[in-house]
């Protein structure tokens, strides 16, 4: 949150598990998520004044109320609201009768989804520049020896 408030043109790390020894595709998706809710927030902007604040709706409904059902909330809510895809929504019971699946199982759904639709990738490059980009690695592997360690170890 802090980068994002600082103005940061992105966050870094999506998808990483384990202190950067691996990747996860349901990590990614998460991560995805929770950033997607960032980008709404930050894109309406944060507005603070008497209004947005809720001071009097706090008063009325007090400690114990609920803000879900006070008009103060339902009316901020309609210009806020971000629905996730991932995360969950639902009540208990809602989300018990569509079979309960926790966030690991709704972001391991999804990343099977994206990679069914998108995998493999459409080539990013004319085929001309594809072609000339493999014949540099073929070069590459035929001359194994330009790689080895022991070309470039240090000697006084």
């Amino acid at each position: 949150m802090a980068a994002v408030l600082a103005g940061c043109g992105g966050l870094g790390a999506q998808g990483i598990v384990g202190a950067d020894q691996g990747i996860s595709f349901e990590q990614l998706v998460i991560d995805d998520e929770w950033a997607g809710a960032l980008d709404h927030v930050f894109s309406h902007g944060v507005v603070v004044n008497e209004d947005t604040l809720g001071v009097e709706a706090i008063k009325r409904v007090g400690v114990l109320g609920s803000f879900l059902a006070d008009e103060h909330s339902l009316t901020h809510m309609r210009d806020t609201y971000w629905r996730a895809r991932v995360f969950n929504h639902e009540s208990w019971d809602a989300w018990h009768a569509k079979g309960g699946k926790d966030v690991n199982r709704r972001a391991h759904e999804e990343a099977e989804r994206l990679l069914a639709e998108h995998y493999p990738p459409r080539l990013q490059v004319e085929p001309a520049v594809k072609e000339a980009m493999d014949a540099v690695v073929e070069e590459a592997r035929r001359q194994p020896g330009l790689f080895t360690a022991e070309r470039y170890k240090y000697r006084p």
